[in-house]
């Protein structure tokens, strides 16, 4: 990058993406109550197993959605895939509400 200020932005925004993978950590905790739709590419090496797995966290629905491509599908047809995201979010209902 030939800007230094453009490049400086960039940096913050790499080193924050970093230090959230090197110091978040997940705590076990009761499932959502609402619906998952996963999201992977064809010829992404995760297998469907791992891929069901997003089942115990929830005790909605979960809805599986493969496409064209490997780990990064999403540089192939953006578009599709934001498409499909709307329509997962659309249709999916809100928690019920206990108050």
């Amino acid at each position: 990058m030939e800007d230094s200020e453009l490049r400086a932005m960039a940096a913050d925004c790499l080193r924050s993406d970093y230090r959230i993978l090197e110091t978040y950590r997940w705590e076990p905790g009761a499932p959502l109550d609402l619906p998952v739709t996963v999201f992977a590419g064809r010829d992404d090496e995760i297998d469907d197993d791992a891929l069901d797995g997003w089942r115990r966290h929830t005790t909605g629905p979960v809805r599986i959605r493969r496409f064209p491509g490997g780990h990064f599908y999403l540089r192939d047809r953006p578009g599709v895939v934001m498409r499909a995201v709307a329509r997962a979010v659309a249709v999916a209902e809100p928690p019920k509400s206990s108050c």
